[in-house]
C-alpha cells in the first residue's frame, strides 16, 4: 500500500461477485463510506496478499460478501483473518456479512453466521439493504440512524391501516382479478 490511508470498510468477495460488489461500493461512495476494494486499490507490481493484510489493517469494518458461488478460496482466508481479529478488537472491529442476490443462508460458513448478515438477497437495489449496510459500517442501530427509513415509509399500525393504504394507492385493476398496487419504499 502506498500509503496507509484509512478506509470504513473493507469489501470481501468472490471474484464471481465482482460486478454486484462494485455497484454496492459506488452506492456507499456516493453516501460517503471509504471502501477498500481490491480492484481500486491494488497497486500494479505491488505483493498483492501484503497488501490485502494491510488494507485489513487500516479498516474499521469488514462486509464479507456471499453471492451464489458461495466463498472463494482467497475471501475464505480475508473472512478468517477478519473474524480473527473482531475476536481480539471485540466491539472495536465488526465482520459484516452480506448476503446478494442467489446467496443461500444455509452456505454462511459457521463462524460468519453468528453475525448479524444484511440481505441484498431481493436485489442490489434494495434501499433498506443498503441502509442496513451503511449503519452498521458506522457502528449505529439501524433503528434511529441517519440511513433508517422512516417507519411510515414502511411500518403500518395495524392491517385495517395496510388494507386502506392499499386500496388508496390502486394504480390499476385490469383485468379485475389482477391487482397492482404502488409501495413507497
Amino acid at each position: 500500500m502506498a500509503d496507509q490511508q484509512h478506509f470504513d470498510v473493507f469489501l470481501s468477495h468472490n471474484s464471481a461477485d465482482k460486478p454486484a460488489v462494485r455497484e454496492i461500493e459506488a452506492r456507499l461512495r456516493e453516501r460517503g463510506i471509504s471502501a477498500w476494494l481490491d480492484v481500486y486499490n491494488l497497486l500494479g507490481g505491488s505483493p498483492w496478499m501484503e497488501e490485502i493484510e494491510q488494507a485489513l489493517r487500516a479498516c474499521d469494518t469488514c462486509a464479507v460478501f456471499m453471492g451464489p458461488s458461495g466463498l472463494g478460496p482467497w475471501q475464505n482466508q480475508e473472512m478468517r483473518a477478519a473474524l480473527n481479529r473482531a475476536v481480539r478488537e471485540r466491539d472495536a472491529y465488526r465482520v459484516i456479512p452480506v448476503l446478494l442476490p442467489g446467496a443461500k443462508p444455509d452456505q454462511v460458513p459457521d463462524f460468519l453466521s453468528l453475525h448479524t448478515w444484511v440481505d441484498f438477497r431481493r436485489g442490489l437495489d434494495d434501499a433498506e439493504a443498503l441502509a442496513r449496510l451503511i449503519a452498521s459500517i458506522k457502528g449505529e442501530p439501524y433503528v434511529g440512524s441517519a440511513y433508517a427509513l422512516s417507519e411510515q415509509d414502511w411500518i403500518f399500525p395495524s392491517y385495517r391501516e395496510l388494507g386502506a393504504a392499499l386500496v388508496r394507492d390502486v394504480d390499476a385493476v385490469s383485468p379485475p382479478e389482477l391487482l397492482t398496487v404502488r409501495v413507497a419504499v
